[in-house]
């Protein structure tokens, strides 16, 4: 009888398992970050837009290194603040991040590089960045930036400071 119960047991533990990754896939699917969204640049017009939002913000790009392939062909969109992250003897390196959670406390920052051919905003601007990934070697090494398609300083900021 023990056995038995044990069975029961068990199989109702993988039955409520399943039930909850079959709920938790349907779920993720209805809330996947690719939205479709219209831009009016004809040459993006075709791609899928993933907007990076404030909340989750530092998830969805965990999502996007982590699956990089899987991103490379989309159109990214989100806000954050403009800024000049070189270090003294390099650069320019331009990102549109916001502040976050690092190995000291509050010393990350999550976003993209950036780069594009017009004029940039002043540092510490709040823009709207859209885009796509690519790719590019650096002194023997490979790293990721955001072509801009725009580049739109708002004058209404987020959270400049995100957790998750």
């Amino acid at each position: 009888m023990k056995s038995t119960h044990r069975i029961r047991r068990t199989a109702g533990v993988l039955l409520a398992a399943a039930l909850f990754f079959s709920f938790y896939a349907a779920w993720a699917e209805e809330t996947a970050t690719i939205v479709p969204a219209q831009l009016s640049m004809a040459a993006l017009s075709s791609k899928p837009v993933v907007e990076i939002r404030e909340k989750m913000f530092i998830a969805q790009f965990n999502d996007i290194f982590l699956n990089l392939d899987q991103y490379m062909d989309s159109v990214f969109k989100y806000q954050g603040i403009f800024g000049d992250l070189s270090g003294s003897d390099s650069g320019p390196y331009y990102f549109v991040y916001r502040n976050s959670p690092g190995c000291c406390g509050a010393d990350g920052v999550v976003g993209f590089e950036v780069i594009w051919d017009k004029p940039y905003p002043p540092e510490r601007s709040w823009v709207e960045a859209v885009g796509t990934l690519e790719r590019y070697e650096e002194w023997g090494n490979t790293y990721l930036r955001l072509r801009l398609a725009s580049l739109t300083e708002l004058a209404e900021r987020g959270l400049e400071f995100v957790t998750q």
